[in-house]
């Protein structure tokens, strides 16, 4: 999971209640580094804020430094579908026997 594999290992030795928004941006910008997607980047970052809205909630955080620092600044690739002649063929085919 996100959590286990990206976020408990960086942030595991941090007291949560002194975490600032640098602390939060080194991590992004590491993330970065590493060559994920945009949506990888995104989601990884929703689930850092959940946790950090649970501690809110829950024990006493004061300020989601996460939420203050914004979600990554990164296109999504737009995936293109596209069909083999043969996969058109079939299509047309389909379509012209109608």
């Amino acid at each position: 999971t996100h959590t286990n594999n990206h976020l408990l290992p960086y942030f595991k030795s941090m007291d949560v209640f002194k975490m600032t928004t640098q602390d939060v941006m080194k991590f992004q910008n590491k993330k970065l580094k590493e060559g994920h997607s945009g949506d990888y980047l995104k989601k990884m970052h929703v689930y850092l804020v959940s946790l950090l809205n649970h501690a809110m909630k829950f024990h006493e955080l004061k300020q989601n430094v996460a939420s203050l620092v914004g979600n990554f600044e990164i296109e999504s690739q737009k995936r293109l579908n596209y069909w083999t002649l043969e996969q058109f063929n079939q299509f047309y085919g389909a379509l012209v026997t109608q």
